[in-house]
């Protein structure tokens, strides 16, 4: 295993037992290679007969003889692991998207018919069409007040305009009630915030800083996918070509107490994989002192991550740590 990037060097003391472990993990991703299906399908077809021959024409037909095949995903233990003190104020949040809809007088009754008696959605719309046709026909007869015959008069005016509908509705001084509903719509990605200030006593804990900054900077960012191309006359002016990028390493995040996870006895400290959002690095905040040979005398980290999925309620419940991402799409 790589060699630990640990600051302050002393470690977990009786003083400062509380630390915080950030592990890059490299997932793998499927492996995309070219089939030959026309080769595949004569070799089904020299045992399975019939079908074999199927297989064959189908492959001819659908993909001209070939096919993308995938291999799975792995997850592995990608690079130095980082140890650092906890840090003040950390906040752990969780939200959901919810949002307004306005679902009209008689959407609105008959979303509360449904909810309350039951139906169908075909009776429900021809009641919906009904009702409407009725309050017309009622608003004519004179069978309804005169603020809903308003109401009723400042909607029809609507259909040629919003100048004329608020002409009418300055005159009756009604208007429309658009029956406003709340619905759940998803679940926000979590994220979190970590600020660290390190301040080195020591010529080995200055070169620490610089390896924890170039770490996570490096982890950051994602690898480019390249490959040479030939151009020109004969091909002879060969050329990289960036073609892609390969997803950035994910982070393995826990808080330790001495040598204990403290999501052991604690599930809400368990956190997804996640992705290193941004980082930032502040030299000197305080002071422009520098140490002999030209170090900072103090440098400040600032590191933004999201989780890679959402949560739900089962995951909650459940006494889990996110020990794999794909678990949570269930495979």
């Amino acid at each position: 295993m790589a060699t630990e990037l640990t600051f302050p060097l002393h470690g977990a003391s009786e003083k400062n037992k509380a630390r915080i472990r950030f592990q890059p993990i490299e997932i793998k991703g499927a492996s995309v290679s070219f089939l030959n299906n026309k080769a595949n399908a004569e070799r089904n077809n020299s045992t399975d007969g019939q079908n074999g021959a199927q297989d064959l024409e189908l492959a001819s037909a659908n993909t001209g003889g070939f096919d993308v095949g995938f291999k799975g995903t792995t997850e592995i233990i990608s690079g130095r692991p980082v140890t650092l003190y906890m840090p003040p104020n950390i906040q752990i949040g969780d939200g959901v998207n919810i949002s307004s809809t306005d679902f009209g007088a008689i959407n609105a009754a008959g979303s509360d018919a449904l909810g309350q008696a039951g139906g169908s959605l075909a009776s429900f719309g021809k009641d919906a069409a009904i009702g409407t046709f009725n309050s017309v026909l009622d608003a004519i007869k004179g069978t309804i007040s005169s603020d809903a015959a308003g109401v009723l008069a400042g909607r029809a005016a609507g259909k040629f305009g919003e100048g004329r509908a608020g002409a009418i509705q300055g005159a009756t001084r009604v208007t429309t009630n658009p029956n406003t509903r709340m619905l759940f719509r998803n679940v926000n990605i979590r994220e979190f915030a970590f600020d660290f200030e390190m301040t080195p006593a020591s010529v080995k804990e200055s070169n620490n800083i610089k390896n924890i900054i170039s770490l996570f900077r490096s982890e950051l960012y994602p690898t480019s996918i390249r490959s040479d191309a030939a151009f020109g006359t004969n091909n002879t002016n060969i050329r990289s070509l960036n073609f892609g990028y390969r997803f950035p390493n994910m982070f393995e995040i826990k808080m330790y107490y001495g040598d204990e996870d403290m999501s052991l006895k604690n599930p809400n400290l368990a956190f997804k994989r996640m992705f290193l959002q941004s980082f930032r690095a502040n030299y000197n905040t305080e002071r422009g002192s520098f140490y002999a040979g030209g170090d900072f005398s103090k440098v400040q980290i600032s590191m933004q991550f999201t989780e890679a999925v959402t949560l739900d309620k089962q995951s909650v419940q459940s006494d889990i740590d996110g020990s794999n991402i794909y678990e949570a799409f269930g495979t």
